[in-house]
């Protein structure tokens, strides 16, 4: 039996960005992004039910959203009210990131020492399997079912950054034909090199290889050839993984 050895040509740039003061910058579509302080919020102005809510933001490198003091259950509250006009019953209300899964609420952002909380009457939900929302009429918190029926708006959150430190290395490693192509790209982008689907796979969150096709297409995706169980093999693309 011979043992074939593929030399993997490793390929380096460099970006040399100025590093930057917190930003919204680096996040998908960053002009729908709103910063305040160290945090970026994106609402979404479908109504959607818990699930697909979670997903969606877990689709931007984000959360749901859920306060951790008064300042901020007033932030987010007036970003609703930018987006939505109240209704007549006052019903309109948007998921948190806070849950009740094992008979005690659990929030996003909970610390040992704080434990951020608006309840209605100041009465905490005894509900099981339940999800926070915040009502639009006073920015209190109530606590239904997860899967009620009734869908809600979102409100994402993730942290700020500051951009590409000057210089940073950016190492993308083209894989030996023929090509794999991981199965579900977590995002499609259309580039003009191999170097900007580099970059763009370098500032998504969940990116660690792509595939980049004849037609530059840069799919992204979420694991690497050794990471998945079954792939696509296509010789109409170049594939890369790459190295954090």
């Amino acid at each position: 039996m011979k043992l074939i050895v593929c030399l993997v040509f490793v390929w380096k740039m460099v970006d040399t960005l100025q590093s930057a003061k917190l930003s919204c910058a680096r996040l998908q579509l960053p002009h729908l992004w709103k910063q305040h302080g160290g945090s970026c919020y994106l609402f979404l102005a479908s109504r959607r039910k818990h699930g697909p809510a979670v997903d969606f933001c877990q689709s931007q490198c984000a959360e749901l959203t859920a306060p951790t003091t008064d300042q901020e259950n007033e932030l987010v509250l007036g970003m609703l009210r930018d987006y939505v006009e109240p209704d007549i019953n006052y019903k309109i209300k948007m998921w948190l990131g806070c849950n009740n899964t094992n008979g005690a609420w659990v929030c996003l952002g909970d610390t040992p020492g704080r434990k951020y909380r608006n309840w209605f009457q100041g009465v905490e939900p005894e509900t099981e399997n339940a999800c926070a929302v915040m009502r639009h009429k006073d920015g209190k918190w109530e606590g239904p079912e997860c899967d009620v029926q009734w869908p809600k708006f979102t409100l994402c959150k993730t942290p700020a950054t500051g951009g590409p430190i000057s210089p940073i290395t950016l190492k993308c490693t083209s894989m030996p034909t023929p090509s794999g192509l991981c199965p579900d790209p977590v995002h499609t982008v259309k580039v003009t090199s191999p170097m900007q689907c580099c970059l763009a796979c370098a500032k998504h969150c969940n990116c660690r290889s792509f595939s980049l096709t004849h037609s530059l297409d840069c799919q992204m995706n979420l694991g690497k050839i050794n990471d998945v169980s079954t792939t696509l093999r296509n010789q109409a693309c170049e594939y890369y993984e790459y190295e954090m």
